[in-house]
């Protein structure tokens, strides 16, 4: 059983045996650091850029620069939220480009 507690290098990884004695030779230091996190945002990012102006160029939009853009913020720092306000930011999109040409530009 693994359980975490605090110490002199914040968490420690505390190995226990079957019975919840622990054993202080098995007190290792847990590498959690903002990198990983970073990272896990970084290739996020990266796998939904590439398609969205993948998917921009099949599409010969002008600007497929906007579609990278655009799929970059909308990825959160939990990929739970991403998935949870994907819908109301589509319904938004379709919205506002179904409102889009009543308004004249200038």
């Amino acid at each position: 059983m693994r359980t975490t507690e605090p110490g002199a290098f914040g968490h420690l990884l505390r190995l226990e045996d079957h019975i919840g004695h622990a054993s202080d030779a098995a007190q290792l230091p847990m590498i959690h650091s903002t990198y990983t996190a970073a990272f896990q945002v970084s290739l996020r990012a990266a796998l939904t850029a590439a398609p969205a102006v993948t998917f921009a160029q099949l599409l010969r939009l002008q600007y497929p620069l906007c579609a990278m853009i655009s799929a970059v913020i909308v990825n959160d720092l939990e990929p739970s939220q991403t998935r949870k306000l994907g819908r109301p930011r589509l319904a938004g999109t379709a919205l506002g480009a179904r409102l889009a040409p009543q308004f004249p530009p200038y």
